[in-house]
C-alpha cells in the first residue's frame, strides 16, 4: 500500500497578503511565523485561512535534508571544499569576498555544484570590479602626474620671473632705478638739448 504524502504548501505568516512589509508581492520577505494571537483563526485552524505547519507535511525520509537528492555540505574554506564528493552539494557559509573568490575558482576547476552561489556570475562580477578599480587607479595616477607637471611648470615660470626681475634690478642699479625716473631723465635731456640749440642760434 502506497503512503499518501500531502502536498507541501507555501507556509507563510497570517495577513501576509494584506501588507507589503510582510511579503505581499515581495517573495524575499515571505516567511513563516507561528500564530500566537488569542483569536487568531490560523492558530485555531479554521477553514479558508492559510494552513499552519503541522505533522503530515514533511518530506520523505529518503530525500529529507537533501537538495536534488544530494547531501548538503557546508563550506567555509578550501579544506572543506576538497572534502565535497560527487553525490554532495556545497553551501557556502557567511564568509568574505576574498575567501569566496578562492572557493568559487576551486569549485569551477573541480566542477563542484554550489547551491547558494552562481559561480560564473560571481567570478565575472569580481573581474569587472577589479577592472574598474584598476582603471580608477590609472586615472588617479594620470591626474597626479599632470598635477605634478603643472606644479613643476609653475615653479619654473616663477623662477624665470624672479630671474628677470633680478636682472632688471641689476640694470637699474647701474642706471635708473625706476621707469618714471628714466622718463624724467629723457625729458630733461631733451629740454637741455633744446636750450643748447637755441643758445647756439642766438650766437
Amino acid at each position: 500500500m502506497e503512503t499518501y504524502i500531502r502536498k507541501k504548501p507555501n507556509f507563510v505568516r497570517r495577513r501576509m497578503m494584506a501588507h507589503s512589509r510582510l511579503g505581499r508581492r515581495r517573495k524575499k520577505l515571505q516567511k513563516w511565523a507561528r500564530p500566537t494571537g488569542r483569536h487568531n483563526k490560523m492558530r485555531e485552524k479554521r477553514k479558508g485561512v492559510p494552513v499552519s505547519v503541522s505533522i503530515g507535511y514533511g518530506s520523505d525520509k529518503k530525500v529529507r535534508g537533501k537538495i536534488q537528492g544530494k547531501q548538503i555540505v557546508f563550506v567555509e574554506n578550501l579544506q572543506q571544499l576538497e572534502k565535497v564528493g560527487t553525490n554532495q552539494i556545497a553551501i557556502i557559509g557567511k564568509i568574505g569576498n576574498k575567501k569566496k573568490l578562492e572557493i568559487a575558482k576551486r569549485a569551477k576547476e573541480k566542477n563542484i555544484e554550489v547551491q547558494n552561489l552562481n559561480v560564473e556570475k560571481f567570478l565575472k562580477m569580481i573581474e569587472k570590479k577589479l577592472n574598474q578599480k584598476h582603471e580608477a587607479k590609472k586615472i588617479a595616477t594620470e591626474k597626479q602626474r599632470s598635477k605634478e607637471k603643472e606644479i613643476a611648470h609653475e615653479k619654473k615660470h616663477e623662477e624665470k620671473t624672479q630671474e628677470n626681475k633680478k636682472n632688471f634690478q641689476e640694470k637699474n642699479s647701474l642706471g635708473f632705478s625706476t621707469s618714471q625716473e628714466k622718463i624724467n631723465s629723457v625729458e630733461n635731456k631733451v629740454e637741455g638739448d633744446k636750450k643748447w640749440i637755441l643758445e647756439k642760434r642766438k650766437n
